[in-house]
């Protein structure tokens, strides 16, 4: 699995920051991407309006549900109320393949551990709904989504084959 990686930060004047795993960002006119989400899960608010982005990435991997929500409600007191039709998604969140290689050294197992995701990414949907005219959601959160956000084209899913072949 490819958690670890953590949001690259570009902004426009050419340099570059990092919001780790479990940390949220901002940026005002320039891009934030992600690569290979896997379990972990990205959020991002793109206001069109004011060109700021904010984004999120939530490991979910031995994570208790409190945790996860803590920075969630975070990330949530970021993002301002009444946007004007902002753009919303939610991505990855995936399952492990049964042959995708886990470290093992979670602290209730690996694979208990990492299907707890599927719980988290539908509460974390569902108070998206309630605070979000529009949410896209991409399904079904395979382990190779890239998420990205830019002032130019607003928030974007891909996946790894997509990012190939372009």
């Amino acid at each position: 699995m490819s958690d670890y990686v953590s949001w690259n930060v570009k902004l426009d004047d050419g340099t570059e920051e990092e919001v780790q795993m479990g940390e949220n960002g901002m940026v005002s006119d320039g891009s934030l991407h992600i690569q290979t989400l896997g379990c972990c899960i990205g959020i991002g608010v793109y206001d069109p309006e004011e060109d700021v982005g904010y984004l999120s990435h939530f490991d979910t991997v031995s994570r208790d549900r409190q945790d996860y929500m803590t920075q969630f409600n975070v990330f949530m007191d970021m993002v301002p109320d009444g946007l004007d039709e902002p753009e919303v998604l939610l991505a990855g969140g995936a399952d492990p393949d049964p042959e995708d290689e886990i470290d093992p050294d979670f602290k209730d197992g690996a694979t208990r551990s990492t299907y707890r995701v599927k719980g988290l990414k539908a509460v974390t949907e569902r108070i998206l709904d309630q605070n979000f005219d529009e949410l896209e959601v991409d399904r079904p959160g395979n382990s190779d989504t890239e998420l990205y956000l830019s002032s130019d084209e607003g928030i974007q899913v891909y996946h790894r084959d997509q990012v190939q072949n372009e």
